[in-house]
């Protein structure tokens, strides 16, 4: 069960993280290499450090990590609207396979793959996968995941993706 912390223990790294070998510093530095571009608007920028700032203090409350991670699929969504401003009441998977159609998410532009040609079938597998897990957080659900920086880092390859070419409507 999940304790409410003592005062004493705020600024001490939570024992959930006894299996990962990182300082508070390490993982300051991994969250502070996450960056938007200087092209995407100002409140993905704004939302995204929220995400990092969240996730750099799930050091002290591991239980935060699920949090990032529905922040993370929060801001792809926001992203999104913001690139389709003309779709209205589109759901996240609408507005992600839009993306994907349209040509904007390449597999080549996210860092967990490997390929280097035009090839969508990672960027389309998240037209389903983000929907499903950001639905999961939403609605309910006692999932924690160690791995909260990976959430923050898609959402940033995919928004800084989303508007490289800032003309798409």
């Amino acid at each position: 069960m999940e304790e409410f912390v003592n005062v004493k223990d705020i600024l001490v790294r939570d024992s959930r993280h006894a299996g990962y070998d990182f300082t508070l510093e390490e993982l300051h530095r991994s969250v502070a290499s996450i960056k938007l571009d200087i092209k995407a608007p100002e409140v993905l920028h704004s939302q995204i450090n929220v995400a990092k700032n969240m996730a750099v203090y799930s050091y002290f409350l591991y239980s935060l990590a699920p949090e990032v991670a529905l922040k993370s699929f929060r801001t792809i969504e926001l992203a999104l609207k913001l690139k389709y401003p003309s779709i209205k009441n589109a759901s996240l998977r609408k507005l992600l396979k839009r993306s994907v159609n349209d040509g904007l998410l390449k597999d080549k532009n996210f860092s967990v793959c490997t390929t280097k040609d035009e090839s969508t079938r990672y960027s389309e597998s998240l037209i389903d996968i983000i929907p499903k897990l950001r639905n999961t957080l939403a609605h309910g659900s006692d999932m924690l995941h160690p791995a909260c920086i990976s959430f923050v880092v898609t959402a940033s390859e995919l928004i800084n993706q989303l508007y490289q070419d800032t003309n798409t409507q």
